[in-house]
């Protein structure tokens, strides 16, 4: 945790860039997925809370974001692997991300906790065939595409997931699922 948080009195000045290593895998045997290996990159809690990044990119192989990770930065575009499988509480809050690219489907079902895109400029996404949780406050602060409220794309098989029908039965203000 708080691995690159920017301190001004510990750091000269911010991170701009990143790379991450790809395809950062582990043997998977489970019942969760038919995949016979996961991601095994962790990306913890105010990894880059406060930096100068713009842009992420998530290659293949990183499982998890953690609990404010990319918040308060200046992105503005985020690309998620199939092999994501859970967005900690705030984990891209507070930046000026427009576009999210998730992938068309994941390992795993998705998981984003609150707020986890919170207080961005997004108006719509697209969401994986596979999500599994989804809390009602995931998009709160956003841009939307009517009075702040973000449009879900997403498939029919969305709906029978109970933690994230919610949100297509006026649950939320702020995001809408649209199949």
């Amino acid at each position: 945790e708080n691995a690159f948080k920017y301190d001004e009195d510990v750091m000269a000045q911010k991170i701009t860039s990143v790379t991450f290593p790809e395809n950062v895998k582990a043997p998977y045997q489970g019942t969760l997925s038919e995949k016979q290996e996961r991601g095994n990159f962790l990306i913890l809690g105010m990894a880059f809370y406060g930096q100068g990044l713009t842009e992420v990119t998530l290659p293949e192989g990183v499982l998890l974001v953690g609990r404010q990770a990319f918040a308060r930065n200046a992105l503005t575009y985020v690309t998620l692997p199939e092999t994501i499988w859970w967005m900690e509480q705030g984990a891209f809050a507070q930046n000026a991300i427009s576009t999210v690219e998730f992938p068309s489907t994941c390992d795993f079902k998705l998981n984003m906790d609150a707020i986890s895109f919170a207080m961005n400029e997004i108006v719509s996404v697209t969401l994986p065939d596979r999500v599994e949780k989804m809390t009602s406050n995931v998009f709160q602060g956003n841009t939307g595409k009517e009075d702040g409220v973000v449009y879900m794309y997403g498939q029919k098989a969305l709906l029978s997931e109970p933690n994230i029908a919610h949100v297509d039965n006026g649950g939320s203000r702020y995001q809408k699922l649209i199949i």
